[in-house]
């Protein structure tokens, strides 16, 4: 067991990231290629959603062709293939196909993504209680509630949109607000930062209670669905303790940010140290080269950002389950 039950101060924010470093490090291979494949999905999954925005940018472009030719007489189109506007009807619905065969291609590897995250999660849970089991037993026990995971991600996402929107319209309305009462341009950018800060603090409070909502469903194994009961359960368990989860996050941030500012850096050094071509751009074969440039660096920043996020999944996975151990564990002291 990593840290003990027995402490009269619960949730403490030091020793959660320390033993989550500890199993991450005790089990690192284990946990490298279980994150290389969640990675894997998502880097598919991305693909497809990209490709779905692709083909949803050319939608109104046909959509106007079509109704061009609906409305100028030649809506004969529908009775013939044939007919003098064909290809407009073909594209519509080669467009609409492809963006749902995509659509669901993507919602489909996303939750393979999610499932194999909470998988790291239930596999440091059981080493917390003493309980460890293969990665093949514990799979062939969540295996089933892999629509579960995602419905509880994505119910979390949704209400943390909705959050960050109604927070957003919030926080623009303060700042008109102090732009229209204050004299002074120092008055009203101090009260617009403190402003924002709260505003920031107030969205990150929220997070931090649904912090642990996609991984209750796979440590508890649960055989019914039930992402509304996940997220209900993991706002009761993290009642009074949102702040305690917030530090954790924060060194959490502080850990992984400086990492992943390193993906950046040839891309942000090709930039600097090429600056002069940038600026003297004069012909197809300047831009050609600058593309060329830019395009490398580019795709050795996206490999080290897979790399990086290959490494950093496990730590965050672990801590959540550190997080839910105790929470859950001083539930049942009670």
């Amino acid at each position: 067991m990593f840290y003990s039950l027995n402490r009269p101060k619960r949730l403490p924010i030091i020793p959660v990231i320390t033993s989550a470093l500890r199993i991450y490090n005790d089990h690192c291979q284990t946990y490298f290629l279980l994150s290389v494949r969640a990675t894997f999905w998502a880097g598919i999954s991305m693909i497809f959603f990209f490709n779905l925005l692709t083909y949803l940018s050319f939608l109104p472009f046909i959509l106007f062709q079509f109704i061009y030719c609906f409305t100028t007489n030649q809506h004969h189109i529908f009775s013939s293939i044939y007919s003098s506007c064909p290809i407009e009807l073909k594209s519509i619905i080669i467009n609409c196909v492809v963006t749902v065969i995509s659509f669901m291609l993507s919602i489909y590897f996303i939750s393979k993504f999610c499932i194999n995250c909470a998988l790291i999660s239930k596999l440091a849970y059981q080493e917390l209680i003493s309980q460890p089991n293969s990665v093949l037993e514990t799979w062939r026990k969540i295996k089933s509630i892999r629509w579960l995971c995602w419905r509880t991600s994505f119910y979390i996402c949704l209400i943390l949109s909705i959050i960050d929107c109604i927070l957003s319209a919030v926080n623009y309305f303060i700042l008109v607000l102090i732009n229209w009462l204050t004299i002074t341009e120092s008055i009203s950018f101090v009260l617009s930062l403190i402003a924002s800060i709260l505003i920031f603090f107030i969205g990150f409070w929220f997070s931090a209670r649904y912090f642990i909502s996609d991984i209750i469903p796979v440590i508890e194994e649960w055989q019914v669905d039930g992402a509304t009961i996940a997220i209900d359960r993991s706002w009761r368990l993290t009642k009074g303790f949102a702040t305690k989860i917030m530090l954790i996050i924060f060194g959490y941030w502080l850990i992984i940010i400086p990492v992943y500012l390193l993906s950046i850096t040839p891309l942000v050094m090709t930039f600097i140290s090429n600056l002069s071509i940038w600026q003297d751009l004069s012909s197809i074969h300047d831009y050609i080269n600058a593309f060329i440039i830019f395009g490398s660096y580019l795709l050795i920043s996206i490999i080290l950002f897979l790399i990086i996020n290959i490494i950093v999944i496990p730590l965050s996975q672990c801590i959540k389950a550190v997080i839910y151990y105790d929470l859950s564990s001083r539930i049942k002291t009670i």
